[in-house]
């Protein structure tokens, strides 16, 4: 009966992980592994213009890049802010250590401001993406950190994992071995976090920092936030606005 029940979850997930690759081919995204800018991971690369000298890291969910990865990163896009997709069900398939996604976190910020050519960085998560953003901020350098701008979480839970899960694919609580991101974000600046959840998301953390500083954002619906990934998507632009617009006007102006 165990191994009976062993094969069915593996079948499961199986099938979960070809939905999304074949979500990918059907909205014709295109994996990077990002060996033309010297990083060597599976990358969704947005080109763009800048026009905020910023560019955008998104890490998606644990069901891959699906469309409220793709609808942010094309808005991001045509707001002249070129974007580095990252997808959690590619990246996290095998188990990585904080200290490992840090890493590459910091690779992806330093080869993407130089090849885009500028000093701001603005950190996107959802879902699972969201949970592991917190940790992963701490553990970059000090340069890595002050170019952070803005850290959008969406969907934020109380677990941090760093492999895909079947429970996780469920919408159930997963292990969290890796902590609460609310532990983490006590060593973030709440100025530059920005939480956004669905006020029928049963499993959200956004309103626990109601009172540290940070933006927090409730929007109708629930883990999708009734799939109004527009709105969303203008909220994470407006809240970047508003802090580089604050950050010149009480320092020097960008050459």
């Amino acid at each position: 009966m165990a191994i009976k029940l062993v094969l069915i979850l593996v079948f499961t997930l199986f099938l979960a992980a070809d939905a999304a690759y074949a979500n990918d081919r059907a909205n014709g995204v295109m994996w990077s592994n990002g060996g033309e800018a010297g990083v060597r991971l599976p990358l969704r690369v947005f080109n763009a213009k800048p026009a905020k000298n910023t560019v955008a890291i998104i890490y998606s969910g644990d069901a891959g890049w699906q469309n409220i990865d793709e609808v942010i990163g094309t808005y991001l896009q045509t707001e002249g802010i070129p974007v580095i997709g990252v997808s959690s069900l590619r990246y996290f398939w095998s188990e990585r250590s904080p200290s490992e996604t840090a890493k590459d976190l910091g690779h992806i910020i330093d080869v993407y401001t130089k090849h885009f050519g500028v000093q701001n960085v603005l950190l996107i998560g959802y879902s699972f993406g969201a949970d592991v953003m917190p940790a992963s901020f701490n553990r970059l350098t000090l340069e890595q950190k002050n170019r952070v701008k803005q850290i959008s979480l969406l969907a934020l839970s109380h677990q941090v994992d760093y492999v895909v899960s079947f429970r996780g694919w469920l919408q159930l609580e997963t292990e969290g071995k890796g902590g609460n991101p609310l532990d983490d974000l006590r060593f973030i600046d709440p100025a530059i976090v920005q939480c956004m959840y669905g006020r029928e998301d049963r499993n959200n953390a956004c309103p626990s920092l109601r009172q540290t500083g940070a933006e927090v954002i409730g929007f109708s619906g629930g883990h999708h936030f009734g799939n109004d990934f527009k709105k969303l998507s203008t909220r994470v632009v407006s809240g970047l606005v508003a802090r580089l617009s604050h950050q010149y006007s009480s320092g020097p102006a960008p050459l």
